[in-house]
């Protein structure tokens, strides 16, 4: 597999001056991140830009495939907005595999608010990548 330097992932690399610099930790079998939305992430004033919160669950249920070290893609993405982020409030965001069937896994992903209410609900499917897939050109 070919490499490229750096970690420009827009929602975790620490190399990307306009991504989301997540950070992740492991907790209690699902993996968490904290996120504090800033103005430069709204839609409305004052919201975030619904874009900004599916790549929160997006990636959160992506990073939960490193409890089984499988390299993936996301295939499909469901997300429920149930309320809105508001800019400048923190974020609790969760994600954990639901089941894995051969080369498919079925994600779930949440969006707390910081008295643990769901904002936000997401659903993936991930494909388990082949390793022609991995290849980088």
């Amino acid at each position: 597999m070919n490499s490229i330097s750096g970690n420009y992932c827009f929602a975790c690399g620490e190399d990307n001056p306009r991504g989301l610099r997540l950070e992740f930790v492991w907790e209690e079998d699902k993996f968490v991140t904290y996120f504090t939305p800033e103005k430069y992430h709204e839609g409305y004033p004052g919201i975030v830009h619904g874009g900004i919160t599916a790549a929160l669950l997006d990636e959160i249920m992506g990073k939960s495939m490193l409890s089984i070290g499988c390299p993936v893609m996301t295939a499909e993405l469901k997300v429920r907005y149930k309320k809105p982020l508001r800019v400048g409030q923190e974020y609790r965001v969760v994600g954990w595999i639901v089941e894995r069937k051969s080369r498919v896994i079925f994600t779930q992903s949440v969006i707390q608010d910081v008295e643990g209410n769901v904002v936000a609900e997401g659903e993936g499917k991930m494909i388990v990548l082949k390793e022609e897939d991995n290849d980088v050109e």
